[in-house]
């Protein structure tokens, strides 16, 4: 940093003024004596070029844990003293920065916009106002500093030296004896909005010094501040009004002037006392009364445009090219080098290498196969010359498909061993993250995202094979899917390996899930069920700008153990408690049997409908809890699924049903009007993703089937495309035929 602050001098002559601000990323790694004396020859390099550097001090951590905001505090206070020493100025930004998450982004490391701006405005303040008090100077002028200050502002305790007679009129002090309002510093609020300027007096006023070089900023060189002062003055920033976001989109589960959910809970369900209930760990405290304005949060501001994003509508044109956003050529090219990998392993020379259009021709076989619905049918039967489809004849003979279907590999088998002792997934893990990645690029979940599991049927031997009673397939492998609530879309997918090596149950598993599953989201509403949904939970997800509703389990710590009995109650009463963001209702659908709901999002207690006298949290949480179930639905209606024994098959099945209707789904978004009227829209879209998918292999077929039919079909593509090689009659087979695909 010496050389380079030397070379811009060097290089630009003219330049008065630099600003050499200090990070925080590598600060915590190094060692505080290096840093120090790296700082020391950067401060006696600084004073003697011609140009005055300004030292921006660090920002602070608001996440990482207390070691490292320690260290950052540490280095601060000691680049303030010694910038003072060597008559550098330092820009503190410390304090303007504290405990100000907004001011982040989610991650907590960079700033965001609003972070940035007025980190911006700051450094311009203080290159406007360069003043720095040496050493010497120091001492002098902290009895004027504490002198004037008291004079204009009071002791900055709230109270203010007594007016005299003649100045009662001019007396800040209110006639209830409450503090001033303290004027702001530009770093803390826009031009516009600070106050104006007192009139001039006659009070004696300290000389060659203006009202707005006297501010309460942290960073103001003026001012000598005290530990007291300072915590004052950031007291004070958190009330400092902020920006009001831009709303793209009205949360639709934001209580609205509705006429079905206007009626209030009656008088029978809820305690007209102030009566507090405990939890049964004793940590929280419930209330029955709502809290009457809901705490400041962004959680009903979207700032992404649900549906399509610009990279879907600028590179589909066809249900093809909408299918290719999610199997890349990135991702072809892995499972064609590890494909022919393995046949060359299995059969040696004879093995032909398979290129793309073989493998697409693959893909169009199996979603063709899900089309006709032949998911449990044998491979056999749907190449049979009388009750087969002609159209997997005319695509392949069926031993190159069994032969594909057997050497299909998605990474290199060699050094499997290695990476399977720290990955249970390690033989998918690449094809798999690198598809998972493509998911949320495509498409912008609405206000409502659904979080739930899927199990894929699978009774094979795998590591990480789960038991679930309540599904249907019971066995199988688990996976955790977060989709929009309205289209069912699938935005993010996570497959559950089980425990770890040890055998000890992972910890905190439902928080780590569901905080995985909402990356990438702000200001949606997340609806799970009682598996996610936990006080804890909900709180830390408002700290990311995302509120929760769900169905909560009733030996849950954080429940209040009055809210559970049934006994008397009448059916369809509600009991509502409320905490300062969250509130919890139990509702008696029938006699001895009672549901508890957790949101983070509802702020009363509405109740929706006459016949059951539902709340309206109960309403809004079974009209969004079908995003996930729905997307299994729909995807195992025309499934590609064959029979198998390998686990990384059935999952890669599984990447082929929902990439099929994800692009379903972006297709009929920007094209509405596509064979509206019909009923199985999305049948015929998977028909006419398969029969593109096998096209090109049927048009470089060399030898026509042997069935009339399926002879004819090959003849017809080929005539219909324009410029395609004629086909020569059918040569009988050798007695060992050559292993190709």
């Amino acid at each position: 940093m010496r050389d380079k602050i030397l070379d811009i001098v060097a290089d630009y002559p003219m330049v008065k003024n630099i600003i050499v601000h200090t990070g925080s990323c590598d600060i915590v790694k190094q060692q505080s004596e290096v840093l120090k004396r790296d700082f020391i020859d950067l401060l006696n390099t600084v004073s003697s070029v011609k140009a005055e550097v300004f030292i921006s001090g660090p920002l602070p951590p608001v996440r990482g844990g207390d070691e490292g905001f320690s260290r950052l505090f540490a280095l601060n206070k000691w680049l303030s003293t010694a910038c003072t020493d060597h008559s550098v100025p330092f820009i503190n930004n410390f304090y303007l920065f504290r405990e100000r998450r907004h001011l982040f982004k989610a991650h907590g490391v960079c700033l965001n916009k609003s972070g940035v701006k007025l980190l911006t405005s700051n450094l311009f303040f203080s290159l406007r106002h360069p003043s720095v008090p040496t050493a010497k100077d120091k001492t002098q002028e902290e009895s004027k500093q504490e002198i004037t200050t008291q004079h204009r502002h009071g002791d900055l305790t709230g109270r203010m030296p007594p007016p005299s007679d003649s100045h009662k009129e001019e007396s800040p002090t209110s006639s209830s004896g409450t503090a001033p309002d303290l004027p702001l510093s530009p770093p803390f609020c826009d031009e516009e909005s600070l106050p104006p300027s007192p009139a001039p007096t006659s009070t004696p006023q300290t000389p060659s010094r203006s009202l707005s070089s006297l501010t309460l900023s942290p960073s103001s060189p003026h001012l000598e501040f005290t530990d007291h002062m300072k915590e004052l003055v950031i007291a004070g920033t958190k009330h400092t009004p902020r920006p009001t976001p831009r709303r793209l989109h009205n949360h639709p589960l934001t209580p609205l002037p509705d006429k079905a959910c206007q009626q209030p809970a009656p008088a029978h369900q809820q305690p007209a006392s102030e009566e507090i209930w405990m939890s049964k760990n004793g940590e929280i405290e419930w209330s029955f009364c709502p809290r009457s304005e809901p705490p400041r949060m962004a959680a009903n501001v979207i700032r992404m445009q649900p549906g399509p994003t610009r990279m879907a509508v600028s590179h589909v044109h066809d249900i093809m090219s909408s299918f290719e956003l999610f199997i890349p050529d990135v991702i072809q090219k892995i499972i064609l080098d590890c494909t022919n990998l393995e046949g060359r392993r299995v059969f040696g020379e004879r093995w032909k290498e398979m290129d793309q259009t073989h493998l697409y021709a693959y893909f169009g076989l199996l979603i063709l196969a899900g089309v006709f619905r032949s998911k449990g049918e044998s491979t056999e039967s749907l190449w049979d010359a009388e009750t087969g489809r002609e159209l997997f004849r005319a695509t392949m003979s069926l031993q190159n498909f069994q032969i594909i279907s057997r050497t299909i590999r998605f990474d290199n088998r060699e050094d499997r061993p290695a990476r399977q002792q720290r990955d249970k997934l390690a033989a998918i893990r690449t094809v798999w993250d690198k598809w998972v990645q493509r998911l949320p690029l495509f498409y912008n979940p609405g206000p409502n995202v659904t979080i739930d599991e899927q199990l894929m049927p699978f009774r094979g031997r795998c590591p990480f094979r789960q038991y679930i009673p309540s599904k249907p397939a019971k066995y199988g492998i688990k996976i955790w899917a977060a989709c929009d609530a309205t289209s069912s879309y699938a935005w993010n997918l996570q497959v559950y390996t089980g425990k770890a090596d040890g055998g000890r149950p992972e910890k905190n598993q439902g928080m780590r899930d569901v905080l995985d599953m909402a990356q990438g989201l702000s200001g949606h509403n997340i609806t799970c069920d009682n598996f996610f949904t936990s006080y804890k939970r909900g709180q830390e997800l408002l700290k990311r700008k995302l509120t929760m509703v769900g169905t909560m389990r009733k030996n849950r710590s954080e429940l209040p153990p009055q809210l559970l009995p049934t006994k008397n109650r009448p059916i369809n009463s509600s009991k509502f408690v409320y905490t300062a963001d969250m509130s919890l209702v139990s509702y008696v659908p029938k006699k001895t049997k009672n549901v508890v709901l957790m949101s983070t999002l509802h702020r009363d207690g509405r109740i929706c409908g006459l016949a059951h006298q539902k709340p309206k949290i109960i309403m809004d949480y079974n009209a969004t809890k079908g995003g996930v179930d729905n997307m299994d639905k729909l995807v195992s209606a025309y499934s590609c699924k064959r029979r198998t024994l390998r686990w990384p098959l059935v999952i890669f099945f599984d990447i082929l049903d929902i990439s099929a209707y994800n692009a379903f789904v972006i297709w009929m978004a920007l094209n509405p009007e596509w064979n509206r009227g019909k009923l199985q829209r999305r049948r015929l879209s998977l028909e006419e993703l398969g029969k593109t998918l096998v096209k090109p292999q049927i048009l470089r077929r060399q030898h026509v089937p042997r069935t009339s039919a399926s002879a004819a079909t090959v003849r017809r593509i080929q005539e219909d495309n324009a410029g395609a090689p004629s086909t020569q009659p059918t040569e009988p087979p050798s007695a060992e035929p050559e292993v190709s695909v």
